[in-house]
């Protein structure tokens, strides 16, 4: 078991602190800078979409919110009223989620881009609460309540630049304050945004944590300066 230790409590002014974790014997300040880059963009990106789907009707929706929220969602255009209704408290979930105090754990786990553990108790106070949805061997959903620990971020994740990084860092943040889950191939996307493999359903897309934070990711970059 990796030890954990505390480095810094650091974002910017006015901001909620971000707490960086890692387990390694020592921090440099590039690594405490990306991590926080990471999170503050997060931050924005969420903050910005959720307000623009705010209160809009489908007919009302930007052209990329139209484009990204097919794709990503699976709708085969923009996004109607029953798909707003979920995707908007969704959101809602996560910007305050990330707009609290957040700590984040830079892992060097091999091949991981990022991760939030679960457990069926709660480990630590600071662990959510939500239900995971598990899936079986049969190829059905179990749906259990579990508690979901600290946001875990791969340092090779944050050398890919602060856009991909801060996809990450949604894409667990959905998991850990809005229960989203994860569908294997069907689920992810390549760095390019294209899904891995086809066939997720736009039932299962909208509880897909990846759907959310490439959506999000790509609305905010087609409207919004770096």
């Amino acid at each position: 078991m990796p030890i954990w230790r505390s480095k810094s409590n650091s974002a910017p002014s006015g901001d909620p602190a971000i707490h960086v974790k890692y387990s390694g014997l020592w921090l440099s300040d590039e690594r405490k800078a990306q991590a926080t880059e990471a999170v503050t963009r997060a931050r924005y990106m969420v903050a910005y979409v959720a307000a623009q789907i705010s209160s809009l009707s489908s007919a009302q929706q930007s052209e990329a919110v139209q484009t990204y929220g097919g794709y990503f969602f699976r709708t085969g255009g923009g996004l109607g009223q029953p798909e707003l209704d979920i995707i908007r408290p969704n959101l809602v979930l996560i910007q305050n989620g990330l707009t609290q105090g957040v700590s984040i754990k830079i892992t060097t786990m091999k091949g991981a881009a990022g991760y939030v553990k679960t457990h069926p108790t709660a480990r630590k106070p600071r662990w959510t609460k939500g239900t995971v949805s598990l899936n079986d061997s049969d190829g059905s959903a179990t749906t259990k309540v579990m508690y979901r620990g600290d946001i875990h971020v791969g340092a090779a994740r944050l050398d890919q630049g602060v856009k991909l990084a801060a996809k990450t860092v949604v894409h667990e943040a959905s998991h850990k304050f809005a229960s989203t889950a994860d569908f294997g191939k069907r689920g992810y996307t390549y760095d390019n945004g294209v899904f891995v493999e086809e066939g997720l359903t736009p039932e299962e897309a909208l509880n897909n944590a990846e759907s959310y934070a490439r959506f999000v990711l790509h609305v905010f970059d087609d409207e919004c300066a770096w």
